[in-house]
């Protein structure tokens, strides 16, 4: 990494960490499989840029299915646990990037859009639990905050005791969120992840260093889900 270490640090989880984008793509479709509902290539396309659960539950709306974010957190903590505990692998340059930034004294948290239940199993399968102070979800938000606004980030900051975003680095892989989080003055590393190709471009011109940590083998890629 090229970019100065900062005193903290915050990682989303799916896509930055972990290789497990692909089983957060196939969720929805799981979901409407439930109700006998297969989206046409427009949804399909709607559903692989969607910016968190409030635009999945948006259009399910569109589609005559009424769904709440608690229903929504339910479905999601069953569906990705079984993935976390049996297939989840880490990208391959996350461990030695996270040891530099502990070595250098760097207080780290993770803010995941992911369940905390499902995040406890991915954290705790994959080793990663102990370089972390906190894990944030929308599960601890007022109306189940997300990224796509600052409060997520502010409490984010609040718990690591940094009083500037200018004094904390964030590794993500999405754009709305990486977007949300450079307005607030956070030095963001773009992290390259297989799904997130499509904005790849959006991306690199919004941080101020992009990493590609690794592709892992397993995980469903884009071309493999339709």
């Amino acid at each position: 990494m090229k970019t100065p270490i900062l005193p903290y640090a915050l990682f989303d989880m799916d896509g930055t960490l972990v290789d497990s984008m692909g089983y957060w793509r196939e969720m929805p479709l799981e979901y409407l499989a439930e109700v006998g509902i297969r989206p046409d290539a427009e949804g399909l396309q709607h559903l692989t840029s969607a910016r968190g659960y409030g635009e999945i539950i948006a259009y399910f709306a569109s589609l005559g299915i009424r769904t709440t974010l608690p229903e929504m957190l339910r479905f999601v903590a069953t569906h990705i646990a079984r993935h976390y505990a049996e297939e989840v692998q880490v990208k391959p340059g996350v461990p030695a990037l996270l040891e530099s930034l502990r070595a250098a004294g760097c207080r780290m948290g993770v803010v995941t859009l992911t369940p905390h239940a499902g995040t406890s199993v991915c954290l705790t399968k994959t080793g990663l639990a102990p370089y972390f102070d906190f894990v944030l979800t929308p599960e601890d938000m007022p109306g189940g905050g997300g990224k796509e606004a600052p409060g997520i980030f502010e409490e984010a900051l609040r718990r690591l005791g940094c009083e500037k975003p200018q004094d904390c680095l964030l590794f993500e892989d999405s754009y709305y969120s990486i977007a949300t989080a450079a307005k607030m003055g956070f030095c963001v590393i773009g992290v390259r992840d297989a799904w997130a190709a499509f904005e790849e471009e959006k991306i690199r011109t919004s941080v101020a260093e992009y990493l590609d940590l690794g592709e892992v083998p397993g995980a469903p890629h884009p071309e493999d889900v339709r």
